[in-house]
């Protein structure tokens, strides 16, 4: 239901799976001419903004990584490959971009650290303003994370699909010993659980659980909304 005009109302923008992605696509008002905006082997994850006097789409994506998030743009008038504004920071970036395109919120956090808000320019994506920074909760979950941060990794099944996975280890973890394994299952459509992003209260009990001498992990099977095409998602 994202639908946004464009062109004083002559057309507007979808998002549709039709070619296997997530894609979004100009359409004619009259729905006879639509061009594809954003081609690639890679899920749009959502719109951000745009820029229509410089003819600059905004989205949400990760081409390479279904568990981080960046912001790219994309030419309106010449499909191409997608540019990358976000720094390259591992983590989630999220965006709120003013109706001009030329200013936005950005939010970044990784699983391990709070987030912290600034007002960036775009496209540069210069610091204008801090306006969250967090320290306080990031100095405490520092401590206690330590040196044994999450650990992201891929696992491949025997019917050869690759998933995406994360382990968080107990202090003082000795790899010369066995130790139990709690498997944190979700796997349904509404969400994933393989993202590097804060967790909140949740990152911070399963980190708890660890501590007590466990390996907690959790996997993205199929069916589970990540990035990662339209089989993989149905």
């Amino acid at each position: 239901d994202d639908i946004r005009w464009i062109d004083g109302g002559r057309r507007f923008l979808w998002q549709s799976e039709r070619d296997g992605w997530r894609h979004v696509y100009s359409v004619s008002r009259d729905g006879k001419a639509i061009t594809l905006v954003t081609p690639g082997a890679y899920d749009v994850v959502s719109v951000a903004g745009i820029d229509e006097p410089t003819g600059w789409l905004y989205v949400i994506a990760s081409p390479a990584d279904a568990t981080r998030r960046y912001l790219y743009r994309v030419s309106l008038t010449s499909p191409g490959a997608p540019e990358r504004i976000s720094p390259a920071v591992a983590g989630t970036h999220g965006y709120n971009v003013s109706p001009s395109g030329q200013w936005a919120l950005h939010t970044f956090s990784t699983f391990d650290t709070p987030p912290v808000t600034d007002v960036v320019a775009l496209p540069s994506h210069r610091v204008a303003r801090t306006l969250v920074t967090n320290a306080p909760l990031r100095g405490r979950v520092a401590a206690l994370v330590g040196t044994d941060p999450v650990e992201f990794f891929q696992v491949t099944t025997p019917k050869g699909v690759t998933l995406d996975g994360w382990m968080i280890r107990p202090a003082n973890f000795d790899s010369t010993k066995r130790y139990p394994v709690l498997v944190n299952v979700y796997g349904e459509p509404a969400s994933q659980t393989v993202v590097d992003r804060w967790g909140g209260a949740g990152a911070v009990w399963h980190r708890m659980l660890a501590n007590l001498g466990y390996l907690v992990v959790s996997f993205d099977n199929h069916g589970t909304p990540a990035p990662r095409g339209r089989e993989w998602r149905k």
